[in-house]
């Protein structure tokens, strides 16, 4: 049997006390201006021509940070933006996330499906986001804290699920943009009570989406290797501060389609108890570290 592969992080419930708007940071950032003059890429859009300070931070995640990832994948995140930003800027599905951000406590953080499609060739394809509340004040300083290593303690465990992640490398600017390049290995062992074998390799890159502003920041995260039996496995983290001091928010969606999987419902229980268990164990790592 095969598997998914488990993303980063993992998605929220619990409500935060400030109900997000994209209104957040602030100054020249949040000046908006009628003139700008997108180029639609698929259904997200670049602005193309004016400077970085006529957007807010949210226009620029969905905008600036569009065209950042474009130039390592072309237009292979172009779906990805277009679940969490319409109209250049961040839509309803991006800020619902935000405002149920999972921010610690008894709750468990909840994975949200947006796309859950499969058909009789047993080819499955979904679509799946979750949102942190971290304390942490810049989000560009999001990989100091080493999330991927501390998954490597030992085996993330959930339930009848189990799951292995190793780092095999990581390398400090590796050109277009990208602040670091994290190369992950993960061994889904047991799905749901079931022994399976699961394994895949990623990359994960983090960009700063403007020049000395740490108040934004966005991550890809991709297969490394062709996969025979996932034509698509892709995630896309966006943060930004909140405006609650010494919190961000950020926001993880990944895109996945699959082939030869048979049980659906054994697919979607492994994906949310061991996001569940990742989030979990990363809100506590990062607050722990403070």
């Amino acid at each position: 049997m095969r598997i998914l592969r488990i993303t980063l992080i993992v998605v929220t419930v619990g409500c935060s006390q400030n109900s997000f708007d994209g209104r957040v940071g602030g100054g020249e950032q949040n000046k908006k201006q009628s003139d700008l003059e997108p180029v639609t890429t698929g259904n997200a859009e670049v602005a193309t021509g004016e400077p970085e300070e006529n957007l807010t931070l949210t226009q620029s995640l969905c905008q600036k940070g569009l065209s950042r990832v474009q130039k390592n994948y072309d237009d292979q995140f172009d779906q990805a933006f277009s679940y969490l930003c319409t109209d250049g800027d961040v839509n309803d599905i991006f800020k619902n996330l935000v405002n149920g951000a999972y921010a610690g406590g008894e709750e468990q953080p909840k994975v949200i499906y947006l796309k859950d499609e499969s058909n009789e060739l047993y080819e499955t394809s979904l679509v799946y986001a979750y949102a942190l509340k971290l304390p942490i004040e810049k989000p560009t300083s999001f990989s100091d804290f080493k999330p991927h290593d501390v998954l490597m303690l030992e085996p993330l465990a959930e339930s009848t699920s189990r799951m292995v992640v190793n780092v095999e490398s990581r390398t400090a600017f590796p050109g277009k943009g990208s602040l670091e390049e994290v190369a992950l290995f993960y061994d889904i062992e047991k799905a749901e009570g079931a022994a399976i074998f699961d394994q895949r390799r990623t990359k994960f890159n983090i960009y700063q989406v403007i020049e000395k502003n740490p108040d934004i920041v966005l991550a890809t995260e991709a297969l490394s290797e062709a996969h025979p039996n996932y034509d698509v496995s892709r995630s896309l983290v966006l943060g930004i501060k909140d405006e609650t001091a010494g919190y961000s928010n950020f926001v993880f969606l990944t895109e996945q389609e699959i082939r030869n999987r048979i049980d659906v419902n054994r697919i979607k229980a492994t994906l949310s108890v061991l996001n569940q268990k990742v989030g979990h164990t990363l809100f506590n790592h990062i607050a722990n570290s403070k």
